[in-house]
Formats: C-alpha cells, structure tokens, sequence
C-alpha cells in the first residue's frame, strides 16, 4: 500500500551553487588565474558526477522503465470511466488487466470512514491512494494496474497449463482491492465473456499481519465480490508476511504491497519455478529510495528434477537456507513510496 501522498517516480534535483555577487571574479580574471581555474574546474566535474548517479541511482536500470507519464493524471465518476482512461493513457495495456479492474468497483474498497462514505465515492474514482485509516493507505490504481500488468504473463501461463492448481499470494491485502482483482481472474463474475466464467480456475490467498485489515479485506469483498469468498476462490487470514504462507506454496504470483527494508527469503522460495515476486523494497527514510522489483524464479538448483513441487516438505518453504541467489532473475521496475512491511512481532 502507498503512503499517500508521496508515491512518486523517484527523481532527484540536481545541485545548485550560489556565490556572493561581489565575489564572482570575470572569465578574463578566471583565465589568468590558475588556481581559480581549477577551482571551477572541480566545481564542474562535481556538479557533472552528482547528477549522473543521482539519475542512476533513482532508477538502477534506466531502459527498463515504463512508460508512466499517464500516472495521476486519471479521473472519472465510476469504476468504468477510470479503468478507460488508465487505458487511454498508456498504464493498461493488455486486454486482461482493462477487463479485470473493471470488474473490480474501487468504490467498494476506498471508503475512508463511514460517515464520509459520500464524500470518499467521489474520489475513489481518481489516481491517487486514499488513507483507508489505521495509517494505512489503498494504492493509487496506476500502481494497481502497473502490478497486474507485471503478474498478468505468469498467471496467465499458470491458467492454461494447470487451471486448478494456479495460486497468488497477496502480502499486505489492506483493504482488499489487489486481492479482488486476482480473484477475478481466477474466476470471473457470472456474466463475464469469457471461457474462464464457467469453472474455478485458481486460488488466491490474501495475508496481513494485522487482524483488522484482513476484517477490512473480508467485508470490503462482501460489498460485491462476495462470491469469491462463497465458492472458496479467495482465502484470507492473519500471517506474518515476511514468512508468507508455506503451508499453501508454491505459488505463480506473489505481490507485496509494503516495502520490505531487505528481500524476504522465504517469500522468494515460496515462488514456483517461472513464478514472478513483485515487491518493493528499501528504507522508510524519506530522503532515502525504495524500489520496486520483479523477481521471477529461473530454477530450483536444490530440488531433484524429477521431484514435483507438491512433495516438497513445508520446511523447505519455511527457511531462508533454501534460497539461492541464483535461482532467481531480478529486474528493477520503478521508484515508490510504500507504508513498511511489519513483522509480526512489531504488531
């Protein structure tokens, strides 16, 4: 979830010098003084280093970044109007993800507190995260769209190769919307138009550390996805999402929306080969960057190869000895701002 309202692409200003009007000496004065000349030369250099690995530092693989000019600048009076100009802007940009947020009404999942439930239907409609109380924010629904667009390639796989056994785990489901909209892949909503709509086709499991986000998660749901809980499609509970759910991996997809000050090993692990981990990660110092990464699994180099994932014990997706650091394809995405992901024992 985004700490609102500092969410942005993370740019840093470039260093200013100032010198005293009476000081500045002329270019011929410059010139003909070599220690000045020098002087201004370091200056230079200075400048010209600082705003080089300030620009590389914010983003540690420019050419990866997306296209995010259309971020904010989003706005409609429903749920329909919103998702088309997500679309029209360049931040949806597959079939699926257009089809699967509008599916899902944020008003359900925005709503600030109950007596401001008409004031808070208004904006729920905007790009922007709203504060959903108990210091926690619902994402800003660029972010949302930019997180399903990530996942979407390996869900999508996950679906036609074995519908039944495709799983996501949703770390920090806050207020519920991320967690809907996985859902809804997984099944769609009666008169959706697609083969998906007539059978289960997955599971989704929404965590958080805090038992009255998963309460907010569970009634947001009953608004008008209420299904999913009925027919078992989502399952939610209260778990430390830094140790994510063994019991129930390996999973596809893994989203988490908070960031983590280091990667979670475990969560990593509970990845299934060609299993994506979407994640932000680094300090809460606001002068200091978090990352959003995408974290695919290439291999499991301790598993025999002849072993299926299911007869793997629990054990093996409860410790941070299973990780490997070459098991898995980092790519950094963008900069953010996230509320920090807890331990369960900082509750």
């Amino acid at each position: 979830m985004h700490r609102s309202p500092n969410h942005r692409l993370v740019k840093e200003p470039l260093p200013s010098f100032r010198f005293k009007q009476q000081s500045k000496p002329s270019i011929r004065k410059i010139a003909k003084t070599p220690g000045l000349l020098l002087f201004f030369a370091a200056i230079l250099a200075t400048f010209t280093v600082t705003a080089t690995v300030s620009r590389v530092s914010a983003f540690q693989n420019p050419q990866q970044q997306p296209d995010m000019r259309g971020a904010w600048k989003s706005k409609g009076t429903n749920q329909r109007e919103l998702v088309d100009q997500l679309r029209k802007s360049g931040i949806i940009r597959t079939d699926a993800v257009e089809r699967v947020m509008g599916a899902v009404d944020r008003g359900n999942y925005c709503f600030l507190r109950p007596k401001f439930e008409n004031e808070s239907e208004k904006i729920c409609y905007t790009d922007r995260p709203l504060s959903i109380g108990l210091g926690q924010t619902i994402s800003a629904p660029h972010i949302h769209a930019y997180a399903l667009e990530e996942i979407y390639p390996s869900v999508d796989k996950a679906l036609r190769e074995n519908k039944k056994n495709a799983k996501i785990l949703d770390v920090g489901c806050g207020s519920g919307y991320l967690t809907a909209c996985f859902g809804r892949w997984m099944n769609p909503p009666p008169n959706a138009d697609d083969a998906a709509s007539s059978a289960n086709t997955g599971r989704v499991f929404g965590i958080d550390v805090r038992k009255d986000l998963v309460e907010m998660t569970r009634k947001n749901l009953e608004r008008a996805d209420g299904d999913l809980l009925d027919e078992g499609v989502v399952e939610l509970s209260h778990q430390d999402g830094w140790k994510g759910l063994p019991e129930h991996a390996p999973f596809d997809a893994i989203h988490v929306g908070a960031a983590a000050a280091t990667l979670p090993k475990k969560l990593a692990v509970q990845l299934k080969v060609g299993g994506v981990l979407i994640i932000p990660i680094g300090p809460q110092d606001s002068n200091k960057h978090q990352v959003l990464y995408k974290i695919r699994r290439i291999r499991d180099s301790q598993s025999n190869s002849n072993k299926k994932d299911s007869d793997k014990p629990q054990e093996y997706y409860s410790t941070d000895d299973s990780f490997r650091k070459d098991d898995f394809e980092i790519k950094t995405l963008l900069g953010v701002r996230f509320v920090p992901l807890v331990h369960g024992e900082e509750v």
